[in-house]
């Protein structure tokens, strides 16, 4: 049996072994958000039950009044990227976790002798791990976020017609919905690049710590930095570590915040009358040129690879 063969079984296994966050927490997640969302409009009085109750608040409607179709546009993708920003903080955690005990944990109950028995190379194990946190985990949750997505339109449009208005209007119309998925699939494809080194720091953390692989992978980069901030450093080498670090210094805690939060992939200008989009193409395509995400992701690819050397050649952990 060949690894392409093989490969697709372990992710399979991978999703069994870890199906409550990968699989499960996605779709948790959209249904409460479905749930709020609905009862929060019902709340407001955005959707008309029926009756004689006077419902006052019907903010898409008083939007599309003052603002016109561009002012409809921006709120939607407002709503929209609060959405999308809530799915990759809860997608972040989820990797981070993933990340720090995958390899731990079956160096811990001795289930690496199991699989040594079969005709499965330390490295295909590895990799299958580093395909569900960089492919499988990211591709779950927006997944997770389009259908929540999609759903809160059609709740939109339901308000509109319990309203008297015309969804066609005030929602499909100037919601330029394929637009803003692939903004939203572009934007996390970038951040998981930008993540690589952090995510390899992990994994490489997964596989060395004898005890707690979470403090190893946070604790160790935090001390770094504290000591650069400390230490006399000439300015030439500290300019130079500023521009090519990825895991000393403020870098490797802004790489997480950047990638939970896309603050710079946001319209700069604040002007209703300017902004033509609160979701930009250009911040995206500015950090796909950086030499930044490039150098992280070699440096994430090569701390993947030791540790698959060091899967091979040690397994023990204490207990």
């Amino acid at each position: 049996m060949s690894t392409f063969q093989r490969f697709p079984a372990l992710i399979r296994r991978e999703l069994a072994e870890h199906r409550r966050s990968i699989v499960m927490g996605p779709i948790w997640l959209a249904g409460g958000l479905i749930v709020l969302f609905a009862l929060s409009m019902i709340w407001n009085g955005v959707i008309r039950l029926g009756g004689d109750q006077d419902l006052t608040l019907k903010a898409l409607l008083q939007i599309g009044a003052k603002s016109g179709e561009k002012g409809l546009l921006l709120f939607h993708e407002g709503w929209m990227l609060g959405l999308h920003v809530l799915f990759r903080c809860v997608m972040i955690v989820v990797i981070f976790t993933y990340a720090v005990n995958c390899l731990f944990e079956e160096r811990k109950d001795k289930s690496t002798l199991f699989w040594r028995s079969l005709p499965v190379r330390d490295w295909e194990t590895v990799l299958a791990k580093a395909v569900v946190m960089m492919l499988v985990i990211p591709t779950s949750f927006v997944l997770a976020t389009f259908i929540t997505q999609a759903l809160a339109v059609l709740l939109w449009a339901l308000a509109c017609f319990t309203q008297g208005q015309s969804a066609a209007e005030l929602v499909f119309k100037p919601l330029q919905f394929v637009r803003t998925q692939a903004w939203q699939l572009s934007s996390v494809a970038v951040a998981c690049c930008s993540l690589a080194p952090v995510m390899g720091w992990c994994l490489f953390c997964s596989s060395v710590a004898k005890q707690r692989p979470f403090l190893m992978a946070m604790i160790l980069p935090f001390v770094a930095w504290v000591s650069l901030q400390i230490m006399s450093i000439s300015t030439s080498v500290r300019g130079l570590l500023s521009g090519g670090e990825v895991l000393i210094g403020q870098q490797y805690f802004g790489r997480i915040f950047h990638a939970m939060l896309p603050l710079e992939q946001v319209g700069e200008k604040r002007d209703l009358e300017h902004m033509e989009h609160l979701l930009e193409f250009s911040p995206i395509q500015q950090r796909l040129g950086e030499l930044d995400l490039w150098l992280g992701l070699a440096v994430g690819i090569a701390f993947i690879a030791i540790a698959a050397w060091i899967r091979r050649y040690r397994e023990d952990t204490s207990h």
